[in-house]
């Protein structure tokens, strides 16, 4: 009985030995990865500990080594009366985890290391692929609409009631005096609603199997229909069947940018021509050219 609490009480040590040396390697592999050939303060005192405890289980394990040695018999009887113990130890067939980091060690630190290349079983070639939980998706611009005035209506077109000047001006009045009058200069638009749609199918198995993508279309379809909307506000030539966008526009102001000091001068200089046009305008908006 105490050959057997002994033995187990060694097998602890020894694993609690072998982390204490895989910890002073990792203390010098960190500085020797770091560049650095001497140990700070604080990982030198990590080590200092680690090492203390180390040399105090080798010893302890030595002497219980030699205890052991000296407390065995062999018996007159028959095996039966041996100790008995797993195949395992009797006869094993593992491998010290020390030597490969021993190896690793050695490397990391510029020394030479003999390494044997053999045939090896791998698994690769039989593993199915691993399905990503994301889809790569498809970059796209913003939504102009969502930074625009908007309202909605009922019928299919809307009828808006434009001024394009006004006649007349205020004027200071002495008493008695007819006051200046004041003449609005209008236009009647009716603007026809467009309507800008698509569709997209699905088989009922991606929908029931594969929320992933499903979901993805669904927000692919929404982004592919903002796309055509930004162009035709920004380009569309109107018609029956079209919008009418800002470049197409009759009456909208230019202003070109290379007659300007500054490229960037361009874009103040245009905040004053809108603000001494036509008409006062106070710009609330800027869409740029990603590549201009």
């Amino acid at each position: 009985m105490v050959g057997t609490v002994s033995r187990g009480f060694l097998s602890k040590l020894e694993a609690r030995k072998e982390q204490l040396v895989t910890a002073c390697e990792g203390i010098c592999l960190e500085a020797r990865s770091a560049g650095r050939e001497h140990l700070n303060a604080g990982k030198a005192q990590r080590f200092a500990h680690a090492k203390r405890d180390l040399d105090g289980i080798s010893e302890h394990i030595a002497q219980i080594r030699e205890d052991l040695d000296r407390s065995y018999v062999p018996s007159l009887g028959s095996l039966s009366k041996r100790a008995r113990n797993s195949g395992a130890r009797v006869a094993p067939i593992g491998f010290d985890m020390g030597e490969p980091r021993h190896a690793h060690g050695r490397l990391m630190a510029g020394e030479s290391v003999r390494l044997e290349a053999r045939d090896y079983a791998s698994a690769t070639p039989i593993l199915p692929a691993e399905l990503a939980p994301f889809i790569t998706e498809l970059q796209h611009e913003g939504r102009i609409l969502d930074r625009l005035p908007a309202f909605g209506i009922d019928a299919p077109s809307v009828e808006i009631v434009q001024i394009n000047s006004v006649t007349g001006s205020a004027a200071i009045t002495p008493e008695g005096s007819v006051k200046p009058e004041i003449v609005p200069v209008t236009t009647p638009l009716t603007v026809a609603a467009q309507k800008i749609s698509a569709h997209v199918g699905l088989s009922y198995e991606a929908l029931s199997d594969f929320d992933v993508f499903s979901n993805y279309v669904r927000v692919e379809l929404q982004r592919q229909m903002i796309q055509t909307e930004n162009q035709e506000l920004l380009y569309g030539t109107g018609g029956a069947t079209g919008i009418n966008g800002f470049f197409g526009a009759a009456g909208i102001l230019t202003f070109d940018a290379s007659t300007a000091d500054q490229a960037i001068d361009a874009i103040e200089q245009s905040i004053a021509a809108l603000r001494v046009g036509p008409s006062l305008a106070t710009p609330d908006l800027c869409v740029l050219n990603p590549a201009t």
